[in-house]
């Protein structure tokens, strides 16, 4: 199997297509196979083709009847492709020789980044440099910032990874008839990172007949679309208009922002509200890490002076960062002066910054906190990101005197509900409440939310350490979401754990939630309990054919069923079937009702086998997660095929009791569960919890 397969489509490019193949035979790495697709040429390049493919083996050539675009021709070609990496070509460009020896020794090197691209210089019909291409942006967090609204990388300078792609599951985007690479790339900088080589690897060719050159404007018009779709995909669907995504598009490559008239002025605080969100959601621990960022947008984001309107050179987006950053901005506004568009909206932002800002003696914004609930000193900080944080959370406070609770400021998930149901007091998260606070011991559910992340850069600030409880079934084989990495120590369920999280201070206690539930009689007649949890887009395409499966089987051997559906799962259901809202706080009661709980990966599968329910984990869509799918204590039936399902289901059901042991097995393998009853994960986790605040006292 070739290490690369390098996929090139061809259509009428006979003038400059063996130059082109030639610069990727006489590469200097050899292990490649060449996918070259034959679009419908009506030129000699079906004629060049099939002498270049004689000659060199590596050449696989397809013909395709008739012309059916760049789009279908690309996706053709990846099908057959057989390599660890994808490198893509154009049949007018040209490669230096060593381009794919550098791309695969970055890409074996940086295993988090999934794609990368190059540097490039133009030049013209005759192969002569012409002019340096355009700087591209090297690291992740640069490129990400610019896919927001235009293309970051050269189609012709590209390597990415197989997998890559097959974690974004389509290709290119057969709907689009241009710009099909920067709808891709967007797609593919979403799951993982991505970077350009500083050194220039590709000639970019200019010439009339070129699409950029053709079909400029169709391909703009596209290309706006596009960044719409990845705006509203970072602030929320449909937030952006396509007029506004054309406008924000043309600010970005003009550089800055340029206000042509008063009404332009609400564009503005929405381009600001771009960069408050993409900050937050990519900000590492360090904010001094984002300093090159930074200035690249203060860059961008100054008012030119228009000719009716006396508007100021002036930063506008002082109010929406944190630390150093906000006597650095303060300072910017007040000496090059405030808008004065609109009297109010002057006093406004005044009114504003003198409200966020506080002096640099004063750690903590004292004038946001009312009464004394986060004045008075703290040890144990807990910071639930949704309802079922909130479950487990609460019993371990209850052992602690004096824990106190903040939840995210931006993504609750129903976490305040439940804290006020318990009439628990809370606070929500800002930058710089904690560094007030002080508290010895930060304990989180997801350590990789951007929020949490800043809580716990706070704390190790303070000189305080953070915890991240894992709270149900996870899995840390990819690179997309770095899971239970971030804080100092992580609590595991079970010493399964660790074969698949690999880091430092790993402790097994298991998890609250798990301590109350016990075992409970069968209902008198077999019940299934469907779990329906297809949430936050991973596997929702399949979401109607997993259940109606799961229905069939049940219909088929005449068994009740009744779904459970999470509480953030969207699907829609026939009304015949009867449909369970579900929560934390409720899926202790759905479970006493079934004999048997089909679900894919879900934590539910944990709370079934606590209570003695027999689980068949369905999973014909192959969803990568080994916990479920390699167990080899038999505690679960997993089916991995529709046909085997109805088979699997009688299985569970008539080996609810003789498959106990196994079902324990499995529990103390990945739960920490102790048969007798000697551990309780409550008082696993406060010991851990009071001997790390000893060590930050020390």
């Amino acid at each position: 199997m070739p290490k690369i397969s390098v996929l090139m489509s061809v259509y009428n490019s006979a003038a400059f297509l063996e130059e082109a193949v030639d610069s990727i035979l006489s590469q200097t790495f050899s292990d490649f196979e060449f996918i070259i697709v034959n679009d419908g040429s009506t030129d000699e390049s079906g004629d060049i083709l099939a002498n270049l493919a004689e000659k060199d083996k590596r050449i696989q050539l397809i013909e395709n009847e008739e012309n059916i675009g760049l789009t279908r021709s690309l996706n053709k070609g990846l099908a057959q492709a057989k390599g660890e990496y994808i490198a893509r070509m154009d049949a007018d460009d040209i490669s230096f020789p060593q381009r794919l020896e550098k791309q695969v020794a970055y890409l074996e090197k940086h295993a988090k980044v999934g794609l990368v691209g190059s540097q490039y210089d133009l030049c013209d019909a005759d192969g002569k440099v012409t002019a340096s291409g355009e700087r591209l942006p090297e690291n992740n967090l640069s490129i990400q910032w610019r896919l927001l609204f235009r293309n970051s990388f050269i189609h012709s300078s590209v390597m990415i990874r197989r997998r890559a792609l097959e974690l974004v599951e389509d290709n290119y985007n057969v709907e689009l008839p241009y710009a099909q690479d920067f709808e891709l790339w967007s797609r593919v900088a979403r799951i993982s990172r991505v970077a350009n080589l500083p050194e220039v690897y590709v000639y970019l060719r200019e010439h009339d007949d070129r699409i950029t050159v053709q079909k400029k404007e169709d391909q703009e018009m596209v290309a706006i679309k596009i960044a719409r779709a990845n705006l509203n995909d970072l602030m929320g669907n449909n937030y952006f208009n396509y007029e506004e995504a054309k406008l924000f598009r043309r600010w970005f490559s003009f550089g800055m922002l340029k206000i042509e008239s008063v009404e332009q002025i609400i564009f503005c605080k929405k381009w600001l509200s771009i960069f408050q969100k993409f900050y937050w959601k990519n900000i590492p621990f360090s904010y001094a890490a984002h300093k090159e960022l930074y200035t690249t947008f203060l860059q961008q984001t100054v008012v030119e002076e228009y000719k009716d309107h006396n508007f100021s050179k002036v930063p506008k987006l002082a109010m929406f960062f944190p630390g150093e950053y906000f006597q650095y901005l303060k300072r910017r506004v007040k000496k090059e002066g405030f808008i004065p568009v609109a009297k109010g909206f002057a006093k406004r932002l005044r009114a504003r910054l003198n409200q966020i800002w506080v002096s640099s003696t004063i750690p903590y914004r004292l004038q946001f906190i009312k009464g004394r609930y986060f004045t008075d000193k703290t040890t144990y900080l807990f910071f639930p990101s949704n309802d079922t944080h909130v479950h487990w959370m609460m019993p371990i406070a209850k052992k602690i005197p004096g824990a106190k609770f903040i939840i995210p400021w931006v993504k609750k998930e129903r976490a305040d509900y439940f804290l006020s149901l318990n009439e628990i007091k809370y606070l929500k998260f800002k930058p710089g409440l904690i560094a007030g606070m002080r508290p010895k011991v930060l304990v989180v559910g997801n350590d990789w939310y951007w929020e949490t992340k800043i809580a716990m850069d706070e704390m190790t600030k303070g000189g305080g350490k953070s915890v991240v409880i894992q709270e149900g079934c996870l899995d840390f084989k990819f690179d997309g979401t770095k899971r239970m990495q971030y804080a100092d120590y992580a609590f595991v369920l079970g010493e399964e754990m660790k074969k698949y999280l690999v880091r430092d201070n790993v402790i097994v206690t298991g998890n609250p939630k798990f301590d109350v539930l016990q075992k409970f009689d069968y209902p008198e007649k077999p019940v299934v309990m469907i779990n329906c949890n297809f949430t936050y887009n991973i596997f929702e395409d399949i979401r109607s054919e997993w259940v109606s499966d799961v229905v069939e089987a049940c219909n088929a051997l005449d068994i009740p069923f009744f779904i459970s559906q999470h509480p953030r799962d969207k699907g829609e259901f026939p009304e015949e079937w009867e449909i369970i809202k579900s929560n934390a706080f409720k899926i202790e009661d759905q479970l006493k009702r079934s004999t048997v709980l089909v679900s894919r990966f879900s934590t539910v599968i944990y709370e079934a086998l606590f209570m003695g329910r027999q689980v068949v984990y369905y999973n014909f869509h192959q969803e990568p997660f080994r916990l479920f799918s390699q167990d080899k204590t038999g505690g679960l039936v997993v089916i991995d095929q529709k046909e085997a399902l109805k088979e699997g289901l009688e299985k569970a059901i008539n080996e609810i009791d003789s498959n106990e042991t196994n079902r324990t097995r499995f529990l103390e393998l990945n739960c920490n569960y102790s048969p007798d009853g000697s551990s309780s994960a409550v008082e696993t986790v406060v010991s851990h919890l009071e001997q790390i605040a000893n060590e930050v006292d020390e």
